[in-house]
């Protein structure tokens, strides 16, 4: 069952693409302090018993200060070094990889592309580079969201397995206790749905789609301290497909998507406040886009790059565009060497966003199939001071739909994922990228 592709199949058919190009170094005027040392012959006065006038030579400094036009150095580039993790064992795509209080990884779900799907759960030791096993989840699942509790525990909401399809239900995982509780949410979230953790504990759950073209408009909040749900604030539209992130401000900015009944061209986000539970709308988009991962700068604003156009024949985009919550409103930016979508961003040390992973072209039944042609193995890394994207290295082999975890010694863990015709084919192997600067 090939979940992902749905969306495209029965939404109205139209298309926008816009056009962005790489930002250019700006060319600058500056003023500089000028040291300028010379030998010149002046007229001195000389203490002597009989008074004289005396030639003397003596070194004079000045300080000047002058304007010049000057450009600026382009800043250090990543270059990303990918090496080999342990194995997974079994292929594994669409799983979910937290990273818990206590620095392990916990690997949770997943299928192997076609229609086995997994209650498989490993925690990952990043300190012995091995993995443990721990209790499986109650209910097989891939493609379901995976939070880390404030308490240590981690929510699991929704996915889809072969025998029950799209699941109402989630689970809470205690690493103490190693135990999995089911604690089904007051509706439906099934796939593609989104799930935030809110500055006060309790987790956001946005939207999803929860049949065959069949999106939710249903929010909830799950409150660990009681482990119970409450019902927040529905969303102007059924929404699936979309991504969010949490604001500096506690705020959580909803973008991207589609739902049963499409999107309008250039629609906009929608930001949530706790606060008031209401939802507000932001100016519109530079492009309606789907799956289309996104990622909130040091500063604060939020990308959204790639993902795929919402027609009936959709296609990868390379566009991007940042979200400024002071203005409420998105501009575009430097384009994305190449279309990808199901990919991972994740954040360098110095604010860098890393582009990695995906395909270049869309995967649909009776549409354009996946060739081994279709995958990107190439790096990138998005400067968001000069606004440009540099190569910043490649992946060993190509990976589609893979969780991407941060470690505690800054490396990144690339886990699963798959790349094959149709999805047929996932990963077993695991790769580490580690980040080293290179100076221009």
């Amino acid at each position: 069952m090939r979940i992902r592709n749905f969306i495209g199949l029965l939404l109205p058919a139209w298309l926008l693409l816009a056009a962005c190009s790489a930002g250019q170094p700006k060319i600058v005027t500056v003023e500089v302090p000028h040291v300028v040392r010379e030998i010149q012959y002046v007229t001195v006065e000389v203490p002597r018993i009989e008074r004289e006038i005396q030639f003397a030579t003596v070194v004079v400094t000045q300080i000047v200060r002058e304007t010049v036009v000057v450009t600026p150095a382009p800043p250090p580039e990543w270059r990303l070094d990918v090496s080999q993790g342990v194995s997974l064992g079994i292929p594994r795509t669409l799983h979910s990889a937290t990273r818990l209080n206590d620095d392990r990884i916990l690997l949770a779900g997943g299928s192997n592309g076609v229609d086995d799907h997994y209650a498989l759960v490993e925690i990952f030791e990043p300190a012995s580079g091995t993995l443990i096993p721990a209790a499986p989840l109650n209910t097989s699942r891939h493609e379901h969201s995976a939070t880390l509790l404030p308490d240590g525990r981690v929510l699991v909401v929704g996915g889809y397995n072969a025998q029950q399809q799209w699941l109402v239900d989630a689970e809470v995982y205690d690493p103490l206790t190693n135990t999995w509780t089911v604690t089904p949410p007051i509706y439906s979230h099934g796939v593609q749905h989104t799930a935030t953790l809110l500055p006060d504990g309790r987790v956001l759950l946005v939207g999803g789609c929860i049949g065959s073209g069949i999106c939710t408009d249903r929010v909830e909040l799950f409150d660990p301290q009681t482990n119970a749900w409450t019902e927040a604030a529905s969303l102007a539209s059924d929404l699936g497909s979309h991504a969010a992130v949490l604001l500096d401000d506690g705020r959580v900015l909803v973008a991207g998507g589609a739902g049963s009944t499409g999107y309008e061209a250039g629609g906009a986000g929608q930001v949530y406040d706790p606060l008031a539970n209401l939802w507000t709308i932001t100016g519109p988009m530079v492009l309606g886009r789907a799956q289309a991962p996104m990622i909130k700068l040091l500063d604060g604003r939020v990308m959204a790059a790639g993902g795929i156009s919402i027609s009936d024949n959709p296609i990868a985009l390379s566009s991007v565009e940042i979200y400024d919550p002071v203005t409420n409103n998105w501009t575009e930016a430097a384009s994305l060497a190449q279309p990808r979508y199901a990919h991972n961003l994740a954040t360098l040390a110095d604010g860098q966003v890393l582009a990695l992973g995906g395909a270049h072209e869309y995967d649909f039944t009776g549409g354009n199939p996946w060739t081994e042609d279709s995958f990107i193995r190439e790096l990138e890394s998005y400067d968001p001071g000069t606004d440009r994207w540099y190569n910043a290295g490649k992946l060993v082999q190509p990976e589609a739909y893979a969780a991407t975890v941060s470690l505690p010694d800054g490396r990144l863990w690339v886990t699963g994922g798959g790349a094959g015709s149709d999805m047929g084919k996932a990963w077993a192997e695991t790769w580490l990228i580690a980040a080293r600067v290179m100076q221009p």
